[in-house]
C-alpha cells in the first residue's frame, strides 16, 4: 500500500494548558512504527511502482483539545489547547543505493491561561510556536541491508533537543523475514528565553509566578535514549506477523518545572519526579489480506515502567481498495493504563513524600481513539502531472477523565 499520512503534534513546553501528548498515548512512538509496517503484496493493485528521483510531502495539521484537569494549575483547570502545524518533508534518491531524507515544519500552539507560567507576558490566551528540522541519509549495501544515520533540531520558546538516531534494516529473507533495529538519542534544554526578544537565549526555566522565590531545580537538562527492536514474517501468502521490543531511559530533568502541587498541608510546590524513568514497549501486529480489496491490521501492545505504570493498547485497521485511485481505511484504538506511584490528585499529596505529581497523564485511565483516512491517486498519470497523492485523516480521542481531542491533517505528495 502507499504510505499513509501520520501527524505527530507536540505541544509547547511553556504552554499553560498544554498537556504532554507524549503521555497521552505512551507507546504512540511505538506504535507509529508499527502501523508503518509494509505486508507483503499478493494483489498488484497494492504494488509499488517506479519511485521518482525526488518525493515531495506537504502535510497541515489541526489539532484542538479541551478537559479539565491541567496540570499546570495542580491537576484542575481548563486544558483548552490548540495546534496548527505545517511541515513538509522530502526523499531524495541519489542514486540507487543513497538516499537523502529531510523534513522542516513549524507547529503554532494557542492554549488557555499562559499568564500562569510566562515570565513576560500576562494574557488570558497566546501563541506559541515550535520548529524543527531533521536530516537523515541513508545507504543501500552490498548484501542489501539499510543504513540510515540522522540529526535534527527542535526549538520552543522553554525547549531545545538536539536529537541523533540510527537504524539498521537486513535484507529480506527468501522466506520474507527481516530484522529491524534503531537507537534514537535527544540532548534537551529546558530554559526559557529562546524566542523572546530580550533574550533570544537559554535564561532560566519557567516556575509559576508565585514560587519563583526559590530554585526549585539545579538541573536543566535531560536525556532520552530509545532502543527498538522488530522481527517481521511471512505466515502466508495473505498475512505477515511483526514483532516488536524496546527500551527507553531518560535521565535529567523529568519533572515539568510549570506544574503545580497543591499539598494537603496547604502549601503550594513544583512538580517532583525521579531524575530516571525506563520504560519497556512489546507490541504485536498481524496484517492479514481478506480479499484483493480489504486489509486488516491488527496490533496489541503492553507496556511498563518505574514510575509503576502498566499499559495495555488495542488496535484495528481496516483499508479498502475502492479503486486504482483511491483507498478508504478505518481505525480505532483502545488504551488503558494504571496510575503512577506518584500521582494523586489536587490537594492530596502529603507535604513529606519525595515525590509528587497531579498530572492526569499519570493517572489511571481508559481511552479511545477512532478515525477514518481517505487517500487519492490522481486520475491523470502523464508527466505533468506533478501531484502524486492526496490524503486526508481524522479522528476523535475520548479519555475517561473527560479530556477530549479532535485531531486531523491533509497530505499532498508531490
Amino acid at each position: 500500500m502507499k504510505e499513509q499520512p501520520c501527524l505527530v503534534l507536540t505541544k509547547a513546553v511553556g504552554a499553560a494548558a498544554a498537556i504532554d501528548m507524549k503521555k497521552i498515548i505512551i507507546m504512540a512512538g511505538m506504535l507509529c512504527v508499527i502501523s508503518n509496517v509494509k505486508a507483503q503484496t499478493v494483489d498488484s493493485n497494492y504494488q509499488y511502482q517506479n519511485i521518482d528521483k525526488t518525493e515531495i510531502e506537504a502535510l497541515y495539521g489541526y489539532y484542538m483539545q479541551d478537559g479539565k484537569h491541567s496540570a499546570v494549575t495542580g491537576g484542575q483547570g481548563t486544558e483548552e489547547l490548540n495546534v496548527q502545524a505545517v511541515s513538509l518533508k522530502a526523499k531524495h534518491y541519489l542514486t540507487p543505493k543513497f538516499e537523502l531524507n529531510w523534513k522542516a515544519g513549524v507547529d503554532v500552539i494557542t492554549s488557555a491561561s499562559t499568564d500562569k507560567i510566562d515570565y513576560v507576558l500576562t494574557s488570558a490566551s497566546r501563541v506559541d510556536r515550535r520548529i524543527f528540522a531533521d536530516l537523515n541519509f541513508s545507504i543501500y549495501t552490498k548484501n542489501k541491508s539499510f543504513i540510515t544515520l540522522g540529526s535534527g533540531v527542535s526549538a520552543e520558546s522553554d525547549y531545545l533537543s538536539i536529537p541523533a538516531r540510527i537504524n539498521y534494516r537486513s535484507p529480506e529473507t527468501t522466506n520474507g523475514s527481516q530484522w529491524n533495529l534503531s537507537l534514537d538519542v535527544a540532548f534537551d534544554d529546558l530554559r526559557w528565553g529562546r524566542f523572546n526578544p530580550d533574550f533570544y537565549a537559554p535564561v532560566r526555566l519557567v516556575y509559576p509566578i508565585e514560587l519563583r522565590s526559590t530554585d526549585w531545580f539545579k538541573k536543566y537538562r535531560r536525556q532520552s535514549y530509545n532502543l527498538m527492536s522488530s522481527y517481521s514474517l511471512v505466515l502466508s501468502k495473505k498475512s505477515q506477523l511483526a514483532l516488536f521490543a524496546g527500551m527507553s531511559l531518560q535521565e535529567g530533568l523529568l519533572s515539568t518545572p510549570f506544574h503545580r502541587i497543591y499539598l494537603t498541608n496547604g502549601n503550594t510546590v513544583i512538580e517532583k519526579l525521579p531524575s530516571q524513568r525506563i520504560k519497556i514497549p512489546l507490541a504485536m501486529q498481524l496484517n492479514s489480506f481478506i480479499s484483493s480489496q480489504f486489509i486488516l491490521k491488527q496490533n496489541i501492545g503492553l507496556y511498563k515502567d518505574n514510575f509503576d505504570i502498566h499499559a495495555l493498547s488495542l488496535e484495528e485497521e481496516l483499508s479498502w481498495k475502492a479503486n486504482r485511485n483511491m483507498y478508504v481505511s478505518i481505525f480505532s484504538r483502545a488504551y488503558t493504563q494504571t496510575a503512577s506511584t506518584y500521582f494523586k490528585k489536587k490537594g492530596e499529596h502529603q507535604a513529606n513524600v519525595s515525590y509528587y505529581t497531579s498530572d492526569f497523564d499519570l493517572s489511571k485511565f481508559t481511552s479511545l481513539n477512532t478515525g477514518l483516512e481517505l487517500f487519492i491517486h490522481p486520475l491523470s498519470a502523464g508527466k505533468i502531472n506533478m501531484i502524486k497523492g492526496i490524503g486526508i485523516r481524522a479522528s476523535y480521542y475520548q479519555r475517561s477523565d473527560g479530556l477530549w481531542a479532535i485531531n486531523g491533517s491533509l497530505l499532498v505528495k508531490l
